[in-house]
């Protein structure tokens, strides 16, 4: 959605039952998305911390190899606790999924390219944000 352009962190919303306008980060439900998305993400390579990049740059580095399912990473608000593998990181699993069916696809033959590789949300994270509209009213 952010790349899409509807979210941005300044993004206001609104749903009934709701005293007034908040901004994403200030709606419970809503604050991981946020942090997620908006956030600014660290990487560990071996003994090397490196960030902070963006949460599309940390998806751009599991496509590539650079980040692995096991490779530690923080983002403020996001990985409670500290430092956390990818695998451990809720808004990074359609990445890894994403990863995965990439790897199948070079494994099957033909036409089963297109079921596999079939059209997802970017990330879970984004999914969500898909899922504000039916709920949320957003700020035009």
């Amino acid at each position: 959605m952010r790349n899409m352009g509807i979210l941005q962190s300044t993004t206001m919303v609104w749903r009934q039952g709701m005293d007034e306008w908040k901004t994403l980060y200030q709606v419970e439900e809503l604050s991981e998305l946020a942090h997620s998305v908006f956030g600014q993400w660290h990487y560990s390579t071996g003994k090397v911390r490196l960030g902070p990049v963006s949460f599309q740059k940390i998806g751009e580095l599991l496509k590539n190899g650079t980040v692995t399912s096991a490779t530690l990473v923080w983002c403020p608000h996001v990985t409670k606790g500290g430092w956390r593998a990818v695998a451990e990181v809720e808004s990074l699993q359609s990445f890894l999924e994403d990863v995965a069916a990439s790897n199948m696809q070079e494994l099957l033959p033909g036409d089963a390219d297109a079921e596999v590789g079939a059209a997802k949300p970017v990330s879970n994270v984004e999914e969500k944000a898909r899922n504000l509209r039916p709920n949320f009213l957003l700020e035009p």
